[in-house]
């Protein structure tokens, strides 16, 4: 089976997101998170974070614009986090493991007309990896053990204790809430300029 701790990050990434967000952004927290046999390929494993969401509101929804900057950022941390993982590359893992994400993300910009500063954010995206790599700053998140949340020596779906994997990560992700507020506010700088350019 293809390493389960690499899905277990990526996963771990968009946890984190969807944490700051809730906690900063009045956004989504983690309803669940599953990891299981790829159906494509069972030998291999895949992954899905479901966000928690209101009652009246359709999952397949693109964000409203002022809330663009964080969902960005959060469709893209599993990404952030398994790149850093893996000392690779974003466009990497958006290609091979984050199709999904990478669609998500352009959905995105494209509800919004946006797709002309696509490779601008990316490049945003880029930089702040190399500037987590550089500062070691997902180590604690890197280092956690899965074995505290899953069976590494089983082939079947298996469910992430959610409320475990907060308690594990709440110190982490308190000291990380800066650099992930920093990230948001470069890409909602991007926004802004382009609505007051697409105004003036």
């Amino acid at each position: 089976m293809e390493n389960i701790q690499r899905v277990f990050i990526h996963e771990l990434g968009h946890f984190v997101a969807n944490e700051i967000n809730l906690s900063c952004y009045g956004g989504s927290g983690t309803e669940a998170i599953t990891i299981f046999p790829c159906k494509e390929n069972p030998n291999i494993f895949c992954g899905g974070t479901t966000p928690v969401l209101p009652l009246d509101t359709n999952p397949s929804t693109p964000p409203p614009i002022e809330r663009l900057a964080q969902n960005l950022v959060g469709i893209s941390y599993g990404c952030i986090f398994q790149a850093y993982y893996q000392q690779g590359s974003l466009s990497n893992c958006f290609r091979v493991n984050g199709c999904n994400d990478f669609e998500a993300r352009r959905g995105f910009l494209s509800t919004h007309k946006l797709n002309h500063i696509d490779a601008q954010l990316f490049k945003l995206s880029n930089d702040y990896l190399e500037y987590l790599l550089k500062d070691e700053h997902l180590h604690k998140f890197i280092n956690i053990d899965i074995s505290l949340f899953l069976d590494i020596k089983s082939t079947a779906e298996q469910k992430i204790d959610i409320q475990k994997l907060k308690d594990v990560t709440s110190t982490a992700i308190e000291n990380h809430k800066n650099h992930y507020d920093l990230h948001v506010q470069e890409h909602q700088k991007i926004i802004d300029s382009t609505f007051r350019r697409g105004s003036a």
